[in-house]
């Protein structure tokens, strides 16, 4: 009985196909069981369906089709121009474009300078009267503070400033400011700390509270600080720029500007001579490529001594001073590329 049947059935099911418009002609046909059917008829259990060219169909077993709607083909691949409207997810505004801003989702614009950087919040309060260690760059690390905020909560007026110690020998970075009693200041600061220098600040006065805002990243960065402790009488080479680089010697809020900076600190107790050089590849010091010449700077002053902007491979930055008396610290800051 099953054997006369089941080509019986097939023999239906073909009659039924022939029976539809060609339009409806099946590009595949897939058996499987619907659990119901809402619009079109009732066909429930049992049921073929089909994918034709115009949508989709059911045939019940009773030999009835059920239409599902008709198809629409989508619109594939990247369109040539077009608006996003109604999406969620996406932290941008109207025109924004480049790098994405932190209004936006995006981090610190400064932060893609430096590699794996990341922001330090440093807060001491109640200071002594004294050189007060403040922070120590990491190892493997240099350490930027990007701002400096600093309160004197003492009655009386105190004199600041702030140093860089290395090697247990504090040296001065800033120059010295008067802050009045109750008063708030941000002091500019200018030089990039290498891994285990500690940032210090010296105050004439107790109960000075310091908030930095330290950026913190890894010593592959190509933005540094290069410097001298220990001078001659004469030329000393402070920063040489390396082979296949060019280089922008920056001031010190880390821009590159019309001129670049070299720092001086006098702190010998004497006036000293200075002048600066940038020299040429395996060349020396001369006027021929002399930027200042006998800055007379006095005692306890820091100075910025305004000089190259950008370098090639192999030029070298000399400063000549009168004097190999201690006390004495010479920076630039360049961005090697």
């Amino acid at each position: 009985m099953k054997k006369i049947l089941l080509p019986f059935l097939f023999l239906l099911f073909a009659l039924a196909i022939q029976a539809q418009p060609q339009s409806n002609t099946a590009t595949y046909i897939k058996h499987g069981t619907s659990s119901s059917v809402t619009s079109g008829g009732a066909c429930s259990t049992g049921a073929v369906y089909l994918r034709t060219d115009t949508g989709h169909r059911f045939l019940c077993p009773a030999g009835v089709w059920v239409d599902m709607g008709t198809a629409t083909a989508p619109v594939l691949g990247t369109p040539a121009s077009g608006t996003l409207t109604n999406a969620t997810g996406l932290p941008l505004t109207t025109g924004v474009t480049g790098v994405l801003p932190s209004t936006n989702g995006g981090a610190n614009p400064l932060l893609p300078l430096f590699n794996n950087a990341s922001e330090v919040a440093v807060y001491q309060t109640g200071l002594a009267a004294t050189d007060n260690d403040l922070y120590t760059c990491p190892a493997s690390k240099r350490c930027f503070p990007l701002i400096i905020t600093q309160f004197n909560g003492n009655a009386a007026s105190a004199n600041i400033f702030y140093e860089v110690k290395i090697s247990g020998v504090y040296q001065q970075v800033t120059s010295t400011a008067t802050v009045t009693t109750l008063a708030v200041a941000n002091p500019t600061y200018g030089y990039i700390l290498n891994a285990g220098e500690i940032l210090a600040v010296n105050s004439t006065q107790t109960a000075l509270n310091v908030w930095i805002r330290m950026i913190v990243f890894d010593d592959t960065t190509a933005i540094s600080s290069h410097k001298i402790t220990s001078f001659i009488n004469g030329d000393n080479t402070v920063y040489t720029c390396p082979a296949n680089k060019t280089c922008a010697i920056l001031n010190g809020v880390g821009q590159s500007t019309t001129n670049g900076t070299v720092f001086y600190w006098n702190g010998t107790g004497s006036n000293r001579a200075v002048s600066y050089n940038c020299v040429p590849a395996a060349g020396s010091p001369s006027t021929a490529n002399r930027f200042s010449t006998n800055v007379g700077i006095t005692t306890t002053t820091l100075q910025s001594i305004p000089g190259a902007q950008v370098m090639t491979a192999g030029q070298f930055i000399s400063i000549n001073i009168d004097s190999n008396s201690a006390s004495q610290f010479v920076w630039v800051n360049s961005w090697e590329f």
